[in-house]
C-alpha cells in the first residue's frame, strides 16, 4: 500500500479535495495524530463543504485565502460573525498538512505557500483570559468547597491538569507513598506520564482518600452517578465555589491549569520542573505564551529581591 501511494499516478492531482481526503489522507492522518484527530475531522467537515469539489492541483494560496475569508463562527460570542484568527489558522494548517503529505507522495508537483497572505488577528483572543488564581485565592476557593471539590481544585491547580485529565484519575494511578501520579493523557503522547506530586496536591488528595475509605481502585473523583464527569461536569460547582470565596472574576476549569504555571513561577520553582509536571516539552513555548501569566503586582513582588542586602 505504501509503495502504491509513492508511485506516480496521473490522476491523483486531479482528484477533488474531498476524494483525496477520503482515499489517501484521512486514514494516514488518523494514525499519525490519533489524539487530535477527532477535532481535526470537524475542521475537515467544514473545509470539504466548501472546497471539497476543488481539484487537488488547484488548491493554492488564493483559493485557501478566499475560503478563510468566508469562514464564520458557528458558536460562542462570535456566532454569525467572521471566524477568529485562531480558527482560520487551524483551518489553514489542516489544509497545509494535507498538501504537504500530497507533495511528499509526489501527488502534486509543487508545495504551495499558503502563508503568503497574512491572517489578521491570528493570535488575538476573542475574550481576554482572566488572571490566574494566586495561592491565597486558591486556599479561599478550597475552603469554600465540599471535601471532594476541595481535593479536585487542589489537584487540578496543584498539578496543572487539564479538566479531562482530572476527571480520569483513578486510585490505581496514585502512589501516595512515593508521591507520584500517573496522568492518563488526553492530548499528546507527552501528556501521558508519571509526574511528581506537589505537596498541596498530595496532602489534599490523601485527605480525600482517607475520607473516602482508602479505596484501592476506582475513580478518584466520580460524579454523583458514580461515573466519570463529562467535560463540563463540574464547571458550575467551580463557579459557585468561586462566588462563595469572594472571587469576582470569571473562574473556569482551565484557569486552574493556568494557575499552576503562574503560582509555580511566583514560588521560584524552576521553569523546567514546572514544564515537567505540566508535561510540556522543554522547548515548548506554551508555558510562557499561554499558561504562565503573572500580574504586574506579582512581577513587582518578585522584583523586590533585586536590591542590596541590608540597609544603606
Amino acid at each position: 500500500m505504501v509503495r502504491e501511494l509513492f508511485e506516480v499516478r496521473p490522476d491523483y492531482h486531479r482528484l477533488p479535495l474531498r476524494d483525496y481526503f477520503d482515499e489517501v489522507y484521512s486514514d494516514w492522518r488518523a494514525k499519525k495524530r490519533p489524539a487530535s484527530w477527532v477535532q481535526e475531522q470537524r475542521v475537515w467537515t467544514r473545509i470539504n463543504e466548501v472546497l471539497g469539489s476543488v481539484r487537488l492541483e488547484d488548491i493554492d494560496a488564493h483559493v485557501v485565502a478566499d475560503y478563510l475569508d468566508s469562514l464564520v463562527a458557528l458558536s460562542g460570542p462570535r456566532k454569525g460573525l467572521a471566524a477568529s484568527g485562531t480558527t482560520r489558522r487551524l483551518h489553514r494548517a489542516a489544509i497545509q498538512a494535507l498538501l504537504k503529505r500530497a507533495f511528499r507522495l509526489k501527488h502534486i508537483k509543487a508545495m504551495p505557500n499558503l502563508a503568503v497572505f497574512q491572517i489578521d488577528g491570528a493570535s488575538k483572543r476573542v475574550i481576554e483570559k482572566p488572571d490566574p488564581l494566586d495561592l491565597a485565592e486558591l486556599e479561599k476557593l478550597m475552603d469554600a468547597s465540599a471535601p471532594k471539590h476541595r481535593a479536585m481544585w487542589a489537584v487540578a491547580a496543584g498539578q496543572g491538569l487539564r479538566p479531562t485529565e482530572l476527571n480520569r484519575i483513578r486510585w490505581e494511578d496514585v502512589d501516595l507513598e512515593a508521591k507520584l501520579l500517573f496522568v492518563r493523557g488526553t492530548k499528546t503522547a507527552k501528556s501521558k506520564a508519571v509526574v511528581p506530586m506537589t505537596p498541596l496536591a498530595h496532602r489534599e488528595l490523601r485527605l480525600w482518600w482517607v475520607g473516602s475509605g482508602q479505596p484501592a481502585e476506582g475513580l478518584a473523583f466520580p460524579s454523583r452517578g458514580g461515573r466519570e464527569y463529562g467535560s463540563q461536569g463540574w464547571r458550575k460547582s467551580l463557579k459557585e465555589a468561586a462566588a462563595r470565596a469572594g472571587i469576582e472574576r470569571r473562574v473556569y476549569p482551565y484557569l486552574l491549569r493556568d494557575s499552576f504555571a503562574t503560582i509555580a513561577w511566583l514560588q521560584g520553582i524552576p521553569k523546567e520542573m514546572a514544564k515537567q509536571v505540566m508535561r510540556h516539552t522543554v522547548d515548548s513555548q506554551m508555558f510562557d505564551e499561554v499558561y504562565c501569566r503573572p500580574r504586574p503586582a506579582d512581577v513587582a513582588e518578585r522584583m523586590k529581591a533585586f536590591d542590596f542586602v541590608g540597609d544603606k
